[in-house]
Formats: structure tokens, C-alpha cells, sequence
């Protein structure tokens, strides 16, 4: 990682006028469309994280499919869902307390262990929910990124979203397996279906990252709830909508287009006064050291793009201590100078992180 370049400018999102026309014609004469650089792979953010190249080209292919339906991400179980509650048996997941705790798997042993629910997630969901049935041992019904557990021809265990797991029964994969309470089934047995939803949808965290849940009396395992909550789209704050994301070299190029809202009218009003507005990515994921950077992980989900003053790191993410990157000039940044790389709200944060700990 010695060749990593800290990046320390950016190139804010814009009307390209080249496009304007072709834009009309697509999206209609009255819209504002904002063209640039939505991410960069392979290239230290001021976030203190590098994103590798083959991680965000996957995230920005799963992400093509929202763009078209309009909607964002979500990784939950509609109500109905039970959860196994130690003690005190099956609860619906609805019904469940923050301070409860639950049957998990630890992955690492195999053994069962019982775990306190760290969080508690509800939230709205308007889209298409994956059904997976077989025979009387599988009956599970998730959002498109709810995270199944998986078994593979080792019998070793690994997450895979929902949608994934969709495509796995199509393509007839007969070396993946599901653990249910009356033993395994192959992906190719399963049969799956789209079912609309609209309404609540809700998951739960627990260190151990998976729990074990029953849909219509039938039982397997499934993983956590991974995004926190400010990754979760309000959308009484809907500013804009990203229309176009794809990979040109390692920029994430996009099109956004403002809307008729009013955090939608101030981004509207500060373009039109050529005030510069940015874009930072809004994802969940684990990252790992390697060096003197941290490396995003294959577990990354995509969640949205921010529109912000300033495209930088949020208050969930801070850099790790004694970090030693090479600047534009390839010299090492000290501590001191990449915290004046910050913005103003990220060396607060951190110097509150400090405080803190």
C-alpha cells in the first residue's frame, strides 16, 4: 500500500453543460442534473479508507438495480417473523425488546450462544420482498439486502445477501447449503418468489452476527442487521435522486438529479448561486488494517450518496491512530497535517472520539 495517494482535493458535482440537451431530452427540460464524481476506488479518502476497485464495481452493479426502481436499500424481515428468545421461546420480531437476548450462532466454534440484541431496527419499506421456500424446512421472506447465512462445500459458514442468494437458485447452485432445524438443503431445492410489501420492516444486531428465526413454523438461520442508523434514508430529508452510477477507470461517475423538495430547493438555490456541491458515500461494512491504511472489506453494502458541503468522512467514521500516508508529493503526512486535512466537522469529532475514549 506505499503507492496510496491521500486525496486531498475533489471535484465537485456540476452542470455539464455538454449535456444539457441530451439531458432535457431524458429527463425532462425542467430538472437540474448535477454530473460528477460520486466515489473513487483504489485511493485513500479523507475518510482514512480505501474502497478496492473490484468492491465498489460490485456495490455500483447491485446499486444500478435501485436506481431503476427508484428506491433505496434496506436490509430487514416483515412482521410475522419470530425470533428465538433465551429464555422464553419464539417471539415475533415486532414484539421484540432492545434488551432482550436471543439464540445465535457463533461461527467461529459452531456452538450456540445466547446474546443481548445491541439494536433494534424498524423502519419503512416499499418494494419487493424475496420469498425462499422448500418442502416444510424453509420458508424465509426478506428484503433484497437482508444477509443469509450460508454453508459451502467445506462446511465452512459466509453471509450473502438475499438478492444474491436469488440469484444462486436461478443459476441451479448445487454446492451451497442452508442449515434448517430438521437438517440441510441444497440452494438448487430452494424455489423463490417476489412478494410486494409495503409497511414495516424490522432486524436485529448481535455481536455474533446471525440469529435464528422462524417464518411460518419454519426454522434456519440469518444474519444481522448490519447498517446503523443514520444509514437508514429518512425521507423527509430526499434532496435529490442519483439517476446514472457507473465505473469509468476507478471514478464512480453519476447523475443526480435535484428534487422538487425543500432540502431539495436549497441544494437548487446554492448551485444556482455557484455555490460547489459534493457528493460522499454513505455505506456499512467492516474495514481491515492493512499497513498503515484501512481497507474496506467484501461485506460493504452501498447505501446512497450524500450531497455535502464538504465530501468527507461522517461522524461514524474516524481515522485510525499513527497512520503514516504518503501525500501528492509522496512524503508522509504527520498526524498533525492529516487532521488539517479534515474539515472543521471532522476534527471535532475526532478530538470528541479522543475526549471520550
Amino acid at each position: 500500500m506505499s503507492n496510496v495517494k491521500l486525496l486531498t482535493s475533489w471535484t465537485p458535482l456540476d452542470i455539464d453543460k455538454s449535456k444539457l440537451r441530451e439531458d432535457a431530452q431524458k429527463y425532462g427540460s425542467d430538472k437540474m442534473i448535477l454530473r460528477g464524481i460520486l466515489q473513487k476506488a483504489d485511493t485513500l479518502n479523507q475518510n482514512g479508507r480505501i474502497y478496492p476497485k473490484r468492491i465498489l464495481e460490485r456495490e455500483v452493479m447491485n446499486y444500478q438495480k435501485f436506481i431503476v426502481e427508484n428506491r433505496a436499500l434496506g436490509e430487514c424481515v416483515p412482521p410475522g417473523t419470530e425470533i428465538r428468545v433465551s429464555p422464553g421461546g419464539w417471539k415475533n420480531i415486532e414484539d421484540i425488546s432492545k434488551d432482550e437476548s436471543i439464540v445465535t450462532l457463533n461461527l467461529e466454534t459452531s456452538h450456540l450462544e445466547h446474546q443481548a440484541i445491541s439494536r433494534k431496527v424498524e423502519m419503512q419499506f416499499d418494494g419487493e420482498l424475496y420469498r425462499f421456500t422448500y418442502d416444510d424446512l424453509i420458508d424465509m421472506c426478506l428484503t433484497p439486502n437482508h444477509k443469509v447465512l450460508m454453508w459451502n462445500s467445506d462446511g465452512k459458514p459466509y453471509k450473502i445477501l438475499a438478492s444474491e442468494l436469488a440469484a444462486l437458485v436461478e443459476s441451479g447452485d448445487t454446492v451451497s447449503t442452508l442449515q434448517t432445524a430438521r437438517g440441510n438443503v441444497k440452494v438448487a431445492d430452494l424455489s423463490v418468489e417476489i412478494v410486494p410489501h409495503k409497511g414495516n420492516v424490522y432486524c436485529v444486531t448481535v455481536q455474533n452476527g446471525t440469529w435464528l428465526m422462524r417464518y411460518n413454523g419454519k426454522v434456519c438461520w440469518t444474519g444481522n442487521c448490519d447498517h446503523p442508523d443514520s444509514s437508514v434514508v429518512s425521507l423527509k430529508n430526499a434532496s435529490h435522486i442519483v439517476r446514472e452510477a457507473y465505473m469509468d477507470g476507478n471514478n464512480v461517475i453519476g447523475a443526480v438529479e435535484v428534487l422538487p423538495t425543500p432540502c431539495g430547493d436549497i441544494i437548487r438555490k446554492l448551485v444556482e448561486s455557484d455555490v460547489k456541491i459534493g457528493v460522499s458515500s454513505r455505506g456499512v461494512g467492516s474495514t481491515k488494517k492493512d499497513g498503515d491504511v484501512q481497507v474496506v472489506q467484501d461485506d460493504f453494502i452501498l447505501i446512497c450518496f450524500d450531497c455535502v458541503s464538504e465530501p468527507s468522512t461522517t461522524a461514524a467514521f474516524l481515522l485510525p491512530e499513527g497512520v503514516d500516508i504518503l501525500n501528492s508529493d509522496g512524503k508522509h503526512f504527520s498526524r498533525e497535517e492529516l487532521l488539517k486535512s479534515l474539515n472543521r466537522n471532522d476534527r471535532i469529532n475526532r478530538i470528541m472520539s479522543e475526549i471520550m475514549s
